[in-house]
């Protein structure tokens, strides 16, 4: 395996994924958790730290765009580093799971309505919207019930 990377190093890889930075009297730039970590000395050459940020640096960082990590599952939008969490929170591209409790599949919405209704097809209850059904279900089993406004159906 590779050796360790030196302290500098991660400090200045560490330094894109922050949007707030600080720089020594050298100009050597580090990001605020480092320096908080470092005792506000300067990981490069141990100078005193001060609390100015780099906004030069910071505009650099904001300026690198980012994939949304569900790309592989459809998303194709890119946005800054600082935006990725919020998109992915609400990215309508996140891979669903399988209902089914021992089953491992993950994929895209589409790609789960494929594979339950091709692996698990006994599992489910055909039916069509405005036509009234009964459901028998066993006390002892559990079950995912979906309801949105007047439909509701269940995934066993």
């Amino acid at each position: 395996s590779p050796p360790p990377l030196p302290t500098t190093t991660i400090a200045v890889i560490l330094l894109v994924f922050f949007s707030s930075s600080r720089w020594c009297e050298n100009g050597h730039i580090a990001c605020s958790p480092c320096c908080t970590k470092l005792g506000n000395k300067c990981p490069s050459c141990s100078w005193p730290i001060g609390y100015n940020r780099c906004l030069a640096i910071e505009k650099v960082i904001e300026s690198i765009k980012v994939s949304c990590e569900y790309k592989p599952y459809g998303c194709g939008e890119t946005f800054s580093y600082r935006q990725k969490n919020t998109h992915e929170e609400k990215c309508i591209y996140a891979p669903c799971v399988c209902p089914i409790s021992d089953c491992s599949f993950r994929g895209s919405t589409k790609q789960r309505s494929l594979h339950f209704s091709s692996k698990h097809w006994s599992s489910a209850r055909r039916f069509q919207y405005n036509c009234p059904f009964s459901v028998s279900v066993a006390k002892l089993e559990s079950y995912l019930f979906f309801k949105k406004k007047m439909m509701a159906f269940f995934l066993f």
